[in-house]
């Protein structure tokens, strides 16, 4: 490893610190492309492929960062930092083997630290144990059984009290404005029939609410109407739409996340219920389809997964499919002030990757995929999306469990079973603890804002220049 080569120091400095300056500032994608150039332009330098792996970590990115690290311990051992840092990441993605590994290459280093032995000794017998447990899966069968089972009677009991409460107090449980006869309660009673997937982990509080903020303010009870859903992965809210009437047309960038929508849409078939729904694979930033084709769109907690200034390329995309007087809906993750990051989250082959599994192939394995994440400030949701095109916002506002964090208390305890229970009480939560929030000041980093938006009557322009 003595064949590092060390850049001239004011050139390599200069890219650094424009890096630096583009990172800070929030251009991510500026500042990734700086350092990529820096480490073709000194391929053999131990220092560059240092500060772009610890940018891929900064931004989550582990994937990136591993390779990253990779080539840099070509040309230079690694130290105590990153030695920390390697194991930090691993165990991040539940690696513990490969985390012990970089922990022992650490306290070599000179930190005899003797809460860092125990640390080790802790991941060693956690191996152990999971070793040892590994033939014993089948064991576990049987009370999964009786885990779902439990939830499945968590969920009808939740769905009594939430019917009861919508009868009993309507405007105070659905404070959106609207027309739509839309109840939470029915929809739950249809993805409980018919959704393959039912309890589900993703039915959180912010998709109960986002289904009640975007059934109202679209025409989702009316016959002969075209309804746009973008980024709908496995959600079944406009499978129950197409049951009310509207045609319509759900939008991914991958058929595979359509399995389970396809066996709903049977199950809906079976029982002589009508449906209109046509599945697509496509980009959210050039829409395939016609101007003025759709009289409303809704894209729910999709936006914000999409990098540099493609959510506003979106909102322009969605404003010219949309016909004059038609609504869009919006939701995106909010907080206190706008922030991006990337997330590693371990997706199967093909879901959200571009992959399509429609023939009969085993189940794909697991690997780990890249998601963007932008959460937005009050003031840049509406400077981004509304007005991304000469819409009219009809209304927005954003929620929020500020007055009793369920969500956060329940987000680590999405593996052990003590969090199985109560995920099926989350949509009676979504009812009883998000309010409007009635100011930034009260944005918690789990808060979700909503726009409604309408394009102008006036506007018929299809070819429309924005």
């Amino acid at each position: 490893m003595g064949n590092e080569v060390n850049p001239s120091a004011p050139e390599f400095n200069t890219y650094i610190e424009k890096a630096a300056r583009l990172a800070q500032s929030g251009n991510l994608g500026e500042a990734e492309a700086i350092l990529k150039e820096t480490v073709n332009r000194f391929p053999k330098s131990a220092d560059a492929w240092s500060h772009l792996g610890y940018f891929y970590y900064k931004t989550g990115r582990y994937s990136r960062a591993f390779e990253a690290f990779s080539h840099r311990l070509q040309f230079k051992e690694p130290d105590y930092g990153l030695c920390r840092l390697l194991a930090e990441m691993s165990a991040a993605r539940g690696e513990h083997t490969a985390q012990r590994k970089w922990l022992q290459k650490a306290r070599k280093l000179g930190d005899l630290d003797r809460r860092l032995l125990r640390h080790i000794i802790v991941i060693r017998n956690k191996e152990i144990v999971s070793n040892f447990l590994k033939p014993l899966w089948f064991l576990s069968h049987p009370f999964h059984s009786l885990i779902l089972l439990l939830k499945r009677i968590a969920a009808w009991k939740t769905w009594i009290l939430i019917r009861a409460l919508e009868r009993a107090a309507p405007g105070w449980i659905a404070p959106e404005k609207g027309s739509s006869r839309f109840r939470l309660s029915e929809f739950l009673r249809f993805t409980m029939r018919f959704d393959p997937s039912y309890p589900r982990i993703l039915f959180t509080y912010h998709k109960n609410r986002e289904a009640m903020i975007a059934s109202r303010a679209l025409p989702t009870d009316r016959s002969g109407v075209k309804l746009l859903d973008i980024g709908t992965g496995k959600n079944p809210l406009p499978l129950y739409w197409s049951t009310r009437g509207p045609s319509i047309t759900a939008l991914d960038g991958s058929l595979y996340g359509f399995a389970d929508l396809n066996e709903a849409l049977v199950k809906i078939g079976q029982r002589g219920i009508k449906s209109d729904v046509t599945f697509a694979a496509g980009d959210g930033l050039k829409l395939p389809f016609k101007s003025n084709q759709f009289d409303g769109v809704s894209a729910l907690c999709a936006l914000e997964h999409i990098p540099g200034n493609g959510d506003i390329e979106c909102m322009r995309e969605i404003y010219r499919v949309t016909k004059p007087g038609g609504r869009a809906v919006v939701t995106v993750e909010s907080g206190p002030c706008l922030s991006e990051s990337w997330m590693e989250t371990p997706y199967e082959i093909g879901y959200q990757t571009g992959a399509d599994s429609k023939s009969a192939q085993p189940k794909p394995a697991i690997q780990w995929h890249e998601v963007f994440c932008r959460n937005y400030s009050p003031q840049d949701m509406i400077q981004r999306l509304g007005e991304s095109a000469p819409w009219r916002i009809v209304e927005y506002g954003f929620y929020d469990d500020g007055f009793l964090p369920c969500r956060r208390w329940l987000d680590p305890l999405k593996h052990p079973i003590g969090c199985h229970l109560p995920q099926m009480i989350q949509p009676l939560l979504a009812l009883l603890f998000f309010r409007p929030a009635a100011n930034s000041k009260r944005l918690t980093p789990s808060s979700v804002g909503y726009l409604v938006l309408e394009r102008p009557l006036d506007d018929e322009d299809s070819d429309i220049a924005i």
